[in-house]
């Protein structure tokens, strides 16, 4: 399920003094490398929020899905510069600058089950001075990227080496953004030979866009008591070759979530994101949480 134009390429062109978000200009360009700023005016008259975009999202019904996008907010003003979050009409999130703190960016993330399909997406835009400053960028949406649904729809487990199982379980990740679930790869090694290395591969087809950077992040436990026999890797099309990223238990410490970060730039319109879980001791638990992609900004390695 993708979210078409998630860093406003175009500008989408100001919309000053709107009272009740009477404007909702459409975003429909896809692959984007731009942002939306909310710079115009304000009424006088009224307090109302002076504009809004939002865009209808293809999302398949009883799915939970994870959003996550960037604000930027200028200034802490009287009434409070935000941005609030709706869904189906529903308001579920909302940044203010006097909570969060202004001029800088901030990475948000909600979680939603979606009960029909289009699901619409709104942000609505407040600014409490003249030429103030909103921000929205870098939206994104991984199907089931927190395994909320408690099931592993539309991920996939392939690959597997020896006598491992997966299950989801709970609780998720502690860390921001995690939530009850999370997904557990049991990594068993044959009965016999008893050597060697155990394995699955969790996957999932993403909404990339070709050509454009984007990053992966993800929370992971490792619940192996002994250092560097268990160990994780990201793997996703590069170029013309796969690139990957790894961590293990040599620089990762055990029992406790810890989040992993990589950025790649896409290959096509529908890259596979590749999660490898792999140990080499006679068995132990590897989990996963909170798993996130979003249009990177800089340069992708």
């Amino acid at each position: 399920m993708a979210v078409s134009n998630t860093a406003f390429p175009h500008g989408l062109q100001q919309t000053q003094s709107i009272p009740n978000i009477l404007s909702v200009p459409r975003v429909t360009t896809p692959c984007s490398l731009y942002e939306f700023d909310q710079t115009g005016a304000i009424d006088p008259s009224t307090s109302l929020n002076p504009a809004s975009v939002n865009q209808d999202l293809v999302v398949t019904a009883g799915q939970t899905y994870t959003l996550t996008f960037r604000t930027y907010l200028e200034a802490c003003t009287t009434s409070e510069d935000s941005v609030g979050v709706m869904l189906n009409h529903a308001s579920v999130f909302t940044v203010d600058a006097c909570d969060f703190g202004p001029g800088t960016y901030r990475d948000n993330t909600v979680n939603f089950t979606a009960t029909v399909s289009p699901w619409i997406l709104r942000f609505e835009f407040e600014v409490g001075k003249t030429t103030g400053v909103v921000k929205v960028d870098n939206v994104a949406v991984v199907p089931n990227g927190g395994f909320e649904t408690g099931n592993l729809s539309p991920w996939a487990v392939t690959d597997t080496v020896g006598q491992s199982t997966h299950s989801i379980v709970t609780p998720g990740s502690a860390n921001p953004g995690g939530n009850t679930y999370a997904f557990d790869a049991s990594l068993l090694l044959p009965t016999f030979p008893y050597n060697g290395v155990c394995s699955l591969t969790l996957q999932q087809t993403l909404n990339t866009c070709a050509g454009t950077n984007h990053s992966i992040t993800l929370d992971y436990k490792l619940d192996s008591s002994n250092l560097g026999e268990c160990s994780i890797k990201v793997e996703y099309p590069y170029r013309t070759t796969t690139g990957s990223v790894s961590v293990n238990g040599y620089v990762s410490p055990v029992r406790v979530w810890d989040t992993m970060v990589a950025t790649f730039r896409a290959v096509s319109n529908a890259d596979v994101l590749m999660i490898v879980l792999s140990c080499t001791n006679g068995g132990s638990d590897v989990e996963v949480d909170n798993v996130k992609v979003a249009y990177y900004p800089g340069n992708a390695y």
